[in-house]
């Protein structure tokens, strides 16, 4: 469902996707870099909130969750986020 195909039928049918943080993100070249799915589905009228940011369980390349927020928040222009950790999640928000 994170191709253009797949999110032009979500698009059909809700308002916004809650993948993976994963999904919208991945280490690449030992850099934590956007995969594009939040603008493929913004171009296409849905909303992304993706999920779950934990402080307790970081990947790999990430060295804290605040890092993992400013990145889906900046770098990949999310609308918001799942957390476990919900007041630092809407710190990074604003």
């Amino acid at each position: 469902m994170t191709t253009f195909a797949g999110l032009d039928s979500l698009a059909q049918v809700c308002d916004a996707i809650g993948p993976g943080w994963r999904l919208t993100a991945e280490l690449r070249g030992g850099e934590w870099r956007d995969t594009g799915l939040v603008q493929r589905a913004h171009e296409r009228g849905l909303g992304a909130y993706p999920c779950t940011i934990t402080d307790d369980s970081l990947p790999e390349g990430m060295e804290s969750a605040a890092g993992g927020y400013h990145l889906l928040y900046r770098g990949c222009n999310v609308d918001g986020l799942f957390s476990d950790f919900t007041d630092r999640a809407v710190y990074f928000a604003h």
